[in-house]
């Protein structure tokens, strides 16, 4: 009897994985050749940035990417206008200077419960998801 494995990766492009690869491991390299010497005069040790990005931009951005990918496109199809109202009148609190934050003299970023982030990111992901 032949018993079938789950691929937990399943249904996702390899060509796909490959270059996403390729890209963070390319990221991860310039980032380190670029601040090896200002990490080691701040910090003591040439690895700060490059371990900062590992720990808090790739592995969180790996989960959510897998999270997100089990979730059907569908679903974005029904929710993509939605979300881009929303994200486009979360970029209009920038002009409310209670909602907004300003960071070296532009005021870009938006401090809601705690969390400072610019609007205008999520803006250009909504803006691809309602296009597509």
């Amino acid at each position: 009897m032949k018993v079938k494995s789950k691929q937990f990766l399943q249904g996702i492009d390899s060509m796909f994985l490959i270059s996403f690869g390729i890209l963070v491991l390319l990221g991860l390299v310039i980032l380190q050749t670029a601040s090896s010497v200002t990490s080691f005069l701040e910090y003591g040790h040439p690895y700060h940035y490059f371990l900062n990005q590992l720990v808090e931009g790739v592995a969180p951005g790996l989960v959510l990417f897998l999270i997100l990918s089990k979730i059907p496109y569908i679903f974005w199809r029904k929710v993509s206008f939605i979300g881009f109202i929303g994200v486009f009148l979360l970029n209009c609190l920038v002009l409310f200077p209670s909602f907004a934050t300003s960071v070296n003299g532009a005021t870009r970023w938006i401090n809601l419960f705690g969390i400072g982030f610019q609007p205008a990111e999520l803006l250009k992901l909504a803006l691809l998801l309602y296009i597509a």
